[in-house]
């Protein structure tokens, strides 16, 4: 299991941050903290979805949909992410909201045809699981230095 200081550390984000992803129910950690004095403690399951999270805000997503989209991921789903893409797209219709008209869709060909009223995001999950990865690596001393 890998701390929430851990986990800031090999992300990159802030640890306040975090802790109010966690607070305001976008990411869910594997082990939440019971009480004061206590720890929460993340999977590297739950690493890759909060770096998918957080690539999904980095793109201009707002947290409550980044949310949505990174917990439809199970852990099962994680460890077959080789060469796949997630792809978002929706209309262009200043009636209603974008988030209303998009469509989801994870699959091994990141060429989408689309009109010109469509907006269209494909973002490489395995390049964040790989990311992920390659920081754990960089930052094992942490995991090694606990144990």
């Amino acid at each position: 299991m890998i701390s929430t200081n851990e986990v800031t550390t090999i992300l990159g984000i802030k640890t306040e941050r975090l802790r109010q992803w966690v607070k305001f129910g976008y990411i869910k950690p594997t082990v939440k903290a019971s009480g004061s004095g206590t720890n929460t403690y993340y999977s590297k399951y739950d690493l890759f979805r909060i770096g998918f999270f957080k690539k999904l805000i980095d793109v201009g997503f707002k947290r409550w949909v980044a949310s949505k989209f990174a917990n439809k991921f199970s852990n099962d789903d994680w460890d077959v992410v080789w060469n796949k893409y997630f792809i978002v797209s929706g209309t262009i219709d200043r009636s209603k909201n974008w988030s209303d008209t998009m469509k989801l869709s994870i699959t091994t060909n990141p060429i989408v045809n689309c009109s010109d009223k469509e907006i269209v995001i494909v973002i490489d999950l395995w390049a964040i699981k790989k990311s992920v990865l390659d920081q754990i690596d960089k930052n094992l001393h942490l995991f090694i230095e606990k144990y």
